[in-house]
């Protein structure tokens, strides 16, 4: 009963070898393909959104300076017309209607420039050639409700006004109010070109720009040339953001699309350039690439399975060579001699097998024990494990980390850590303090490479104090932590 018991306990059951090993193959050979794909996205993501958030703000300040520049062009010209007013002193209002009609031209800059009078009344209009019909009209009409015109006169500084619809030619305009002793003479700036200017710009696939005013109102529209579009933002909380002083890049939901979204500021006025585009657009070459390394890694993989099969199969072979001889020797079989193969391991084994199966051959009632012996391999880590002595001599230098520094295991035994290191002085009075006992963490960089050094104080053979330091190198997490820091 007890040798049937026996029997039912070692009778042969579970997977072939050749699956099992096929099995652990192919999971060997997945995993380091999951981790590189992790490591892409992980490190490349942040990288392309950086990318994208830099072009998006160049693009941004470019139109920025563009605008910034039409409306300080026309400030400065305004200007020298108020310096001329107050030098010219007080006139009568047709006296004023040659010089203003020259500064408005045809309207491309100026739509109307008037001159206020202390009680608020126009008392002399600057007109285009083409509206200059509409002169007698404007004389005399009371501007005490326009509030650029209370707040130049209450600052006694220069003032430009929201946007509003010019009531001589129902054009986007600005204006900006400049007082001149109890006058103040007010441009109207036309900006509906603004739409003309920011469609017409070179920008990547569906790529929209818009310039906001303070309180957030489109401007100019590049997928919109039409003027007079009473369209505000303030609602989107990037555009909020902005209004509260805070431009940054986010995530901004335009009309149902969810774009990336960058905004900057124009100083001159106070108003807003918005750039976006539509995440898919945006993420679209990486997500190219990302398909084509999806359809490499898994090419890998069916190649990597197919190559690691055919392997497991050559291994279970040989080693149903030996199962076969075993089952040989079970049978009293002495005969045929074991399998040799080039690998050392299973070489080794077969002379042991062989020896056992003479031993047993030689006393078949006795038992003879055969053990194989593994000698167990060490893996170094990825760090650099090393020991100076109390005058900073290396007495031992070990760890893969050495290759990040150029340097072999063992190469700079027997030298000083402060030659070694001499270019790195900071490096070096950290060794001295660690030597000294009086720290035992810091952080360090050589040759660009950041570690983080664990110190511990041994003692040596002969009694003499030695330090124990452990490197280990977090250059990756310093570049992601910079990298993080710049996109912020």
């Amino acid at each position: 009963m007890a040798s049937s018991s026996s029997s039912a306990r070692l009778s042969p059951a579970g997977r072939p070898l050749r699956l099992w090993l096929a099995l652990r193959f192919t999971l060997a050979a997945l995993l380091p393909l999951l981790l590189v794909a992790a490591l892409i996205g992980w490190m490349l993501l942040p990288r392309v959104l950086g990318e994208i958030e830099t072009r998006h703000q160049a693009l941004a300040r470019a139109i920025a300076g563009q605008v910034e520049a039409h409306l300080r062009g026309a400030g400065r010209e305004l200007g020298g017309l108020a310096d001329y007013v107050r030098q010219r002193g007080r006139q009568t209002g047709s006296f004023w209607n040659e010089p203003l009609d020259a500064h408005c031209g045809t309207g491309e800059v100026f739509v109307a420039i008037y001159i206020a009078d202390a009680d608020d009344s126009v008392f002399a209009v600057g007109l285009p050639w083409a509206q200059r019909g509409q002169r007698d009209d404007l004389l005399r009409i009371d501007l005490s409700r326009w509030r650029v015109l209370r707040e130049a006169r209450e600052r006694q500084t220069p003032v430009w006004s929201e946007v509003f619809l010019s009531a001589v030619s129902a054009r986007l305009v600005v204006s900006l109010a400049v007082p001149v002793g109890a006058q103040v003479v007010i441009g109207e700036v036309a900006i509906d070109g603004l739409s003309e200017f920011v469609s017409h710009l070179p920008t990547e696939s569906e790529t929209t720009t818009m310039i906001l005013d303070r309180r957030g109102q489109i401007v100019a529209h590049s997928q919109r040339t039409g003027g007079g579009q009473q369209v505000n933002l303030a609602s989107l909380p990037i555009v909020g953001d902005a209004l509260q002083g805070r431009f940054a890049t986010h995530d901004v939901d335009l009309e149902g699309k969810l774009s990336i979204g960058t905004l900057v500021g124009v100083p001159e006025i106070g108003w807003m350039v918005l750039v976006a585009q539509p995440r898919v657009e945006a993420l679209r070459p990486v997500l190219s690439m990302l398909w084509v390394l999806a359809s490499g890694a898994l090419v890998a993989l069916l190649l990597a399975a197919i190559a690691t099969a055919l392997l497991a199969r050559a291994f279970a072979g040989q080693i149903g060579g030996y199962t076969a001889q075993a089952h040989a020797i079970a049978d009293g079989d002495y005969d045929h001699p074991w399998p040799m193969t080039n690998i050392r391991e299973l070489d080794s084994l077969a002379k042991d097998l062989d020896r056992m199966s003479q031993a047993i051959r030689q006393r078949e009632q006795t038992l003879a024990a055969s053990e194989a012996r593994y000698r167990s391999v060490i893996t170094n880590a990825p760090v650099v494990v090393y020991e100076i002595d109390a005058q900073g001599v290396f007495t031992m230098s070990e760890g893969k980390g050495l290759a990040s520094l150029g340097l072999q295991p063992g190469e700079v035994v027997g030298q000083s850590v402060f030659e070694v290191f001499r270019d790195y002085p900071e490096a070096c009075d950290q060794i001295r303090c660690a030597i000294d006992g009086t720290v035992q963490y810091v952080s360090s960089c050589v040759h660009g490479i950041y570690f983080d050094n664990y110190f511990t104080r041994t003692a040596s053979a002969d009694g003499t104090p030695e330090l124990l330091g452990l490197a280990v190198d977090i250059s990756p997490r310093v570049r992601a932590e910079q990298e993080l820091r710049e996109s912020e």
